[in-house]
């Protein structure tokens, strides 16, 4: 086995998967970016690794002003920060791909799993933006659909064809939400813009 190889084994162990493809450019998102007003917010990347997404975000000229963590950074622009246990505030909007690993695959390969409700890191880490910014924009497993939570605030779910990363083939969705809604508004997936482009 390579030395690439062994590295890109090693992040599909962990949920590591760099973001290698943008799915900035897609119609829904430049949508929901105007919407917002994306172009005059600084961007939150809480799980930044190589800094790849506010990379893309400012190659397609969406957006300027970017703060990256990550508990490894990648990258000389990411700041050091466990955002897992202390996810930063006062930011608008969060766009991230955040780690991807479920509680059985953590258990099959050995790996500590934090004290979390949910099943899957993913999720915990959406809880933490959307508890914390008003808009949020997450690349996660096109499953996440079929697991009926986080649906207040879900406004556009965009399936994506095409490889996003190096790492995985699994299938992706970039996931967009809104400030509107609250806990107690009952939402369906019907009532979100289900798209694939």
């Amino acid at each position: 086995m390579t030395h690439v190889r062994a590295d890109e084994a090693k992040k599909r162990a962990r949920g590591q998967y760099y973001t290698a493809a943008s799915p900035f450019r897609l119609p829904a998102f430049r949508g929901w970016a105007a919407k917002i007003g994306l172009g005059s917010m600084t961007v939150l990347e809480p799980f930044a690794g190589a800094n790849n997404i506010p990379k893309m975000l400012a190659a397609d000229r969406v957006c300027k002003s970017f703060v990256s963590y990550d508990v490894a950074p990648q990258d000389p622009k990411v700041q050091k920060k466990d955002t897992l246990r202390s996810f930063p505030k006062n930011f608008d909007v969060c766009i991230t791909n955040p780690p991807w690993l479920g509680r059985y695959a953590a258990k099959r390969r050995g790996l500590a799993w934090p004290d979390i409700q949910y099943d899957d890191i993913y999720k915990h880490c959406l809880q933490l933006a959307l508890d914390s910014c008003p808009y949020a924009a997450f690349i996660i497993p096109a499953t996440f659909l079929q697991s009926c939570q986080f649906r207040e605030r879900l406004e556009t779910l965009i399936f994506i064809n095409g490889k996003m990363f190096t790492e995985t083939d699994n299938p992706v969705c970039l996931a967009l939400f809104g400030s509107g809604g609250g806990k107690d508004q009952q939402k369906s997936t019907a009532d979100t813009n289900i798209l694939e482009p």
